[in-house]
């Protein structure tokens, strides 16, 4: 690692794995989050510049902005993934938003015990289904 930078050194899933068991929650999921993400810009910019007249930098600057549910439901729409990968990538992000609303939730009128592991891992399981799949594809 370079001094006074941050870098992932290792495969994604490898990474997210070890935070997981670490019990690094938070950082498990956030990893698997934006390795996908990242993963559907890549795709967003490759569809883009077929069509764009070599205008890279612009497809680029609008692809590697783009939210995650947006670039899947723009790339479905494109037929550049299937439904299936769709719907398993909304339900990675229904389940990721539960789980991150849950971890601040403070009922007033009891204690909160936390978010139900069951919950975190039925949302880990398919991300990393997710992670794993796009890695293949590197």
């Amino acid at each position: 690692m370079n001094q006074g930078f941050i870098k992932i050194e290792k495969s994604v899933t490898k990474h997210a794995k070890e935070a997981y068991e670490k019990h690094n929650y938070i950082e498990a999921e956030q990893v698997l989050h934006y390795w996908i993400e990242s993963q559907l810009h890549e795709q967003l910019i490759l569809s883009g510049c077929i069509d764009q007249d070599g205008e890279m930098l612009k497809v680029w600057k609008q692809a590697s902005t783009t939210d995650l549910l947006t670039a899947a439901r723009v790339l479905h729409l494109h037929n550049q993934i299937s439904k299936t990968q769709y719907q398993k990538i909304t339900q990675f992000n229904e389940l990721r938003t539960r789980v991150t609303h849950l971890l601040f939730y403070d009922p007033l009128d009891r204690t909160y015990q936390g978010v139900p592991k069951e919950t975190y891992d039925e949302m880990f399981k398919l991300g990393m289904e997710l992670a794993r799949k796009y890695e293949s594809q590197n």
